[in-house]
């Protein structure tokens, strides 16, 4: 599964792309309306249920992991949150100031040693990386992005 930079014409060039977008506070409490609203979302289109439900952990994971770690100031922040829906793919864009970080060089997961002795943390990006076809990232103007590509017909 290659993890590169997706083009944004790709889900123009089958057809017209629907959109949905969401400003989120950087408060876990806010993450379920906005996957509430997403779901309704999508819902409203032709996504099978499988391509929903990996749409929506995709997202929760994305938004959870950004106000969990991006944040060390102690400050409210919003996550811009964007998805297009075309006719083979949903495109999801995460948008945050927070501290530099690029999920998609992270290193996977060692499943190779013991529980234990695993290091904290690195499987929800693997769990994106399992969810998706492509993932990219890119830091500009103080924000990252973070673009997570999904097929409808996984």
């Amino acid at each position: 599964m290659a993890h590169r930079k997706p083009k944004k014409q790709s889900i123009a060039s089958d057809g017209p792309a629907r959109s949905w977008k969401r400003l989120i506070p950087n408060d876990l409490a806010e993450v379920e309306g906005a996957l509430r609203s997403f779901e309704s979302f999508l819902a409203s289109g032709p996504v099978a249920e499988t391509a929903c439900y990996n749409a929506l952990l995709s997202l929760e994971e994305a938004v959870t992991n950004v106000i969990k770690y991006a944040f060390a100031d102690g400050r409210d922040h919003i996550i811009g949150v964007e998805a297009r829906l075309g006719p083979s793919e949903i495109v999801i864009e995460v948008s945050d100031d927070g501290r530099e970080f690029d999920p998609v060089s992270a290193p996977p997961p060692d499943f190779d040693l013991p529980f234990e002795e695993r290091p904290v943390g690195g499987l929800g990006i693997h769990l994106l990386r399992k969810l998706t076809s492509r993932m990219a990232y890119e830091r500009a103007g103080g924000r990252n992005l973070l673009t997570l590509v999904l097929e409808l017909d996984p």
